[in-house]
């Protein structure tokens, strides 16, 4: 075999492995990411509870219900996008255990579990508020009005640090959620090996030392 076909043979390798990588990578860090979202909807859930049980104290429990309801529907595009994310990189992984079974370690087999059950219980979370929630009819949701961390639909300063809470975790979901959606569409190697801040923690993806600049 010439030297200029084992070098070839070895850089696809390299580069096999670092797309695999980068899909491992990106399955824990989507697994830490949605801890978070979960986190974030137990908190809403106490909020719409206690906005139901203190209706009658509250200055504007209708603006609160309005609020949690586009909070809700954030939430719930947020999960389905770490769902559809999270099953793109495990198919990812499957197939490219299927092309090398000696990529089949325990450590990739324990990753396509975590993501096995990440995206049942994330499914399971979003079919309890749709069943528990929606489906009551407690929302009352008017485009018209629209609430941010900066326009907080109530006075009373225990209730908004709550609703500012949520705010500010969804948009850590948000900004992470797009460092590793940017890592997963980044053909390129050398911007691939970067470290980024986020809900999750850092990110820092595998680049093998004799892979090619």
């Amino acid at each position: 075999m010439g030297h200029s076909k084992i070098i070839k043979i070895h850089t696809q390798n390299n580069i096999a492995e670092l797309n695999l990588g980068i899909k491992l990578y990106s399955v824990a860090e989507l697994h830490k990411i949605g801890l978070h979202l979960f986190r974030v909807f137990g908190i809403l859930s106490n909020l719409s509870r206690l906005n139901g049980i203190a209706y009658n104290y509250i200055d504007n429990p209708e603006h609160i219900s309005i609020a949690i309801q586009g909070q809700y529907q954030t939430l719930a595009n947020l999960g389905r996008n770490m769902i559809s994310m999270m099953n793109g990189c495990a198919n990812a992984i499957s197939a490219a255990i299927q092309l090398d079974q000696k990529l089949n370690t325990d450590d990739v087999s324990a990753i396509l579990e975590l993501s096995t059950d990440f995206c049942e219980s994330m499914q399971g979370l979003l079919s309890n508020f749709e069943k528990n929630f929606l489906a009551q009819g407690e929302f009352n949701h008017n485009p018209e009005i629209q609430f941010s961390k900066d326009n907080l639909p109530d006075s009373d300063h225990r209730l908004q640090k709550i609703m500012r809470i949520i705010y500010e975790s969804i948009e850590q979901v948000h900004h992470a959620l797009d460092v590793v959606r940017g890592t997963l569409v980044n053909s390129s190697p050398l911007q691939n090996y970067k470290k980024s801040s986020h809900a999750g923690g850092n990110l820092q993806l595998y680049w093998p030392e004799d892979f090619p600049a």
